[in-house]
């Protein structure tokens, strides 16, 4: 029994810190011209130069080596809401991978963003991700199916899968919404 409400809590906790991310990506469309934030889902999508810059909402490339926190509070949505544990669920208990020795500690955050979501430089409404049919959008306004409030926007990413967003929102009638 306290184990059930223990993991009701955390469910809970997770699906605070997911609506406190979005909450930031619509104060950050509110303050960018209807711009989403610029999103580093796939590492190879980007180029150093940019990434380097910080432009992102989350410029980290790896989630499982990240012992430096110095890339979510550089990250874009930071400004929004600058509480470090809205970016780890807390029922994820992932290491951090040791390096040179260091201890293992939980890792930091548990979130990613969908490549929809201004998920490549050149994304925009209309624009295809190359051998998928997966949309891709740069500006809110752009969003219509499906309609904004339906958006898949952050997940919860098991520690494997974590250093890109290898998912998106798939539009009405395709394949990929089979096993939804």
């Amino acid at each position: 029994m306290l184990s059930k409400a223990k993991n009701r809590a955390q469910s809970i906790a997770c699906l605070s810190n997911l609506k406190q991310l979005e909450l930031c990506l619509h104060l950050y469309v509110m303050d960018n011209n209807d711009y989403f934030v610029p999103n580093n889902s796939i590492a190879l999508a980007g180029s150093d130069a940019i990434l380097d810059q910080g432009l992102s909402w989350l410029p980290d490339t790896d989630a499982d080596t990240e012992y430096d926190l110095s890339n979510i509070i550089s990250g874009l949505l930071f400004a929004y809401n600058t509480s470090l544990p809205i970016y780890h669920c807390p029922s994820d208990q992932s290491l951090l991978t040791p390096i040179n020795g260091q201890p293992t500690t939980l890792r930091w955050r548990s979130y990613n963003l969908s490549q929809s979501i201004n998920g490549y430089p050149q994304g925009q409404y209309g624009y295809n991700i190359p051998g998928s049919s997966l949309p891709s959008w740069s500006k809110y306004t752009e969003v219509r199916q499906p309609i904004p409030s339906g958006l898949f926007v952050f997940i919860d990413e098991n520690a494997d899968t974590i250093e890109d967003a290898e998912f998106g929102s798939p539009p009405v009638g395709s394949s990929y919404q089979q096993n939804v």
